[in-house]
């Protein structure tokens, strides 16, 4: 799939973006400002509970109560309808925190299943792609294996290449070296660099441990809170 952006567009910008929850009486995080480029990474990082997954919901007008500008995709997010919105998202590769793999399918089944569900591929071309795509994550033969089959690594690959199938101009990311150790974390973070390289794919993330996130470039935002801003 061929993004429609040029080289010289953002994928994506936050201006003076922040997010408030219900329960608190400010809002979680200072204002953030940045803007990812084909090729960027930007990582953010804050402890547990302290927004950095609504942070990455509010690039795809996944979180209410968002303040401030997003542009997506050359969309400013506040203004799409609720069907825009969902072209956008289609638009866009998001892994969740939990990998969001469904257990009544297995590992080949999981990877392709969004580009089955939403383009109009043929199989020959989806099989093409999903070959590829575990080619370059690292991922083995995944025909015939049952999710319980898959290690918690191979479980993040997978995730992470089901979004990254249908080659998107923006990979979002949430804490995808979570429960991985430091090995396994330091190739992950590898094999995304490489795609960020060799494909130009912009890269939002959200780790606990960006130092790894970073080896290979990228700008680190830590959110802070709105009275140390």
């Amino acid at each position: 799939m061929t993004s429609p952006l040029s080289g010289c567009d953002a994928v994506l910008r936050y201006n003076g973006v922040s997010v408030a929850l219900p329960r608190l009486q400010g809002p979680l995080f200072a204002p953030l400002h940045f803007e990812l480029r084909p090729g960027d990474l930007v990582v953010l990082s804050a402890a547990s509970g302290k927004g950095k997954s609504p942070a990455l919901r509010a690039a795809i007008g996944a979180q209410p109560r968002t303040s401030g500008e997003v542009v997506c995709l050359g969309e400013t997010v506040s203004n799409l309808s609720p069907q825009a919105l969902l072209a956008l998202r289609r638009r866009v590769g998001f892994v969740p925190l939990t990998g969001g793999l469904l257990s009544n399918l297995n590992l080949h089944d999981n990877l392709t299943l969004l580009w089955r569900y939403h383009d109009a591929a043929t199989r020959a071309q989806i099989e093409e792609r999903a070959r590829e795509v575990c080619e370059q994550l690292g991922i083995g033969d995944l025909r015939g294996r049952g999710l319980a089959t898959a290690n918690h690594h191979e479980r993040h690959l997978i995730a992470i290449g089901r979004a990254w199938l249908p080659h998107p101009a923006l990979l979002i990311l949430d804490e995808p070296d979570f429960g991985l150790d430091d090995d396994a974390a330091a190739t992950l973070w590898s094999r995304l660099a490489a795609l960020r390289s060799r494909h130009g794919a912009a890269m939002l993330a959200a780790s606990s441990r960006p130092s790894l996130a970073l080896r290979s470039g990228g700008t680190h935002l830590p959110l802070q809170h709105d009275e140390a801003a």
